[in-house]
């Protein structure tokens, strides 16, 4: 009893100073001048189109420029109560964010609308990086970011004796399309927090014992909330988890007890640090925003007419699937049957796939929950499935290997 005390205590306080920090970061980009930041993004994002395929007729290349320039505006709008601005988050709006950006860097009057239910933590770096590099730049060094960190996770798994697991690592790095992630400020962010977090996890599994691997997921969680914008928020516990699973030599038993308790410690983490925002917007602008951000969780994961419970999984399906991604799919399953057949006759304990079972499913629970969003946003949301892709070669692996 003493020690879940302690537990609640110190995941309570890692949220409030979470928080304090968070809101601080976003006050000091407020106060930083915008005139520097807008020269490196006039000329650097001239788009027509809210909505483009990178690869023409591939969905899943799809680059949001709506939400990009949403997130553009907030970093260039000013004003005195700077305190305001920083609990409100206004962005520029006519018809459209991207017309509105373009109006208000053409000296024309344009609206401002309030968004105070995400925290919008993507706002500093950004901000940061703009004052000393143009958009383009900035998407190019995030290039450079990701492509790295994919080589180094590579890397310490070939150092760790775990070189089976870089195929299936890479090809469901492939099934997310990364050559458009990186056009995107939308994707980037959730993308790095997960390749970060992997990296992380394989250098210094042996450090995280007994409780220290729980308050690292609720860590991930909080910075999943901070940065992302709700987009794939999934592939920041999947894909650690995946490999914290590999990593660990406990029974099966005990590892399914782990999955459900990191589980729940990065879904604190999120929704924790989501509902703080809530509460300090509230108490700056004196507005009810914790009613306006369950309102919208009810929407999000609301169903019609048009959206049933299965909607959202069938609409991601629709726009990941392209005909390269259905040969690795299909490469994938032939694989599987193939070692399933050779090691028929051996005592195998199949029960051991059975973690990396339940850690595929949960973008199927995902997009049933959180029906609304996934269905409308599937163009990007589909990359969550990509962890149905990096759990079946783990288990391909595993067999393989039978279940070593």
């Amino acid at each position: 009893m003493k020690n879940i005390c302690n537990i609640i205590f110190k995941t309570i306080l890692i949220l409030i100073i979470s928080s304090i920090i968070g809101f601080t970061l976003l006050y000091i980009s407020y106060n930083i001048p915008n005139n520097r930041v807008i020269k490196n993004i006039v000329g650097y994002f001239d788009e027509n189109n809210i909505y483009i395929n990178d690869l023409k007729n591939i969905n899943s290349t799809n680059l949001d420029y709506y939400t990009d320039s949403l997130m553009l505006s907030e970093l260039i709008i000013d004003g005195n109560n700077k305190l305001e601005l920083t609990a409100s988050n206004k962005y520029l709006f006519d018809k459209n964010p991207l017309n509105g950006l373009k109006k208000y860097l053409n000296n024309e009057s344009t609206k401002q609308i309030d968004y105070p239910r995400y925290w919008h933590g993507y706002i500093f770096p950004l901000k940061i990086l703009l004052l000393v590099f143009n958009l383009s730049q900035v998407k190019i060094i995030n290039f450079y970011i990701e492509t790295l960190l994919v080589l180094l996770i590579c890397l310490k798994l070939n150092n760790n004796k775990l070189k089976e697991y870089i195929i299936p690592f890479i090809l469901s790095i492939f099934f997310m399309m990364p050559m458009t992630i990186y056009k995107c400020l939308e994707y980037m962010f959730a993308y790095n927090i997960m390749l970060i977090s992997c990296l992380f996890l394989l250098n210094y599994y042996k450090k995280l014992t007994k409780n220290k691997i729980y308050y690292y997921f609720l860590i991930i969680g909080i910075l999943t909330s901070y940065f992302d914008f709700f987009t794939t928020p999934l592939l920041t516990l999947g894909y650690p988890l995946l490999f914290y699973m590999i990593l660990d030599k406990s029974k099966t038993k005990e590892k399914i007890i782990k999955i459900l308790k990191i589980s729940l410690m990065w879904l604190i983490g999120y929704a924790g640090m989501w509902f703080l925002k809530w509460i300090i917007s509230s108490i700056i602008l004196h507005k009810n925003v914790i009613l306006d951000g369950f309102k919208n969780v009810l929407y999000r994961t609301s169903t019609d007419k048009k959206i049933h419970f299965l909607s959202g999984l069938k609409e991601n399906i629709k726009y990941s699937l392209n005909i390269i991604d259905y040969l690795m799919i299909i490469s994938l399953l032939i694989l599987l049957i193939y070692y399933v057949i050779k090691n028929i006759k051996s005592m195998i304990n199949y029960n051991k796939i059975i973690p990396y079972l339940i850690i595929s499913l949960m973008p199927i629970i995902w997009f049933t929950l959180i029906t609304n969003h996934s269905y409308i946003h599937a163009w990007f949301t589909y990359r969550s499935l990509s962890l149905i892709i990096f759990s079946l070669g783990i288990i391909i692996v595993k067999i393989k290997n039978k279940l070593e």
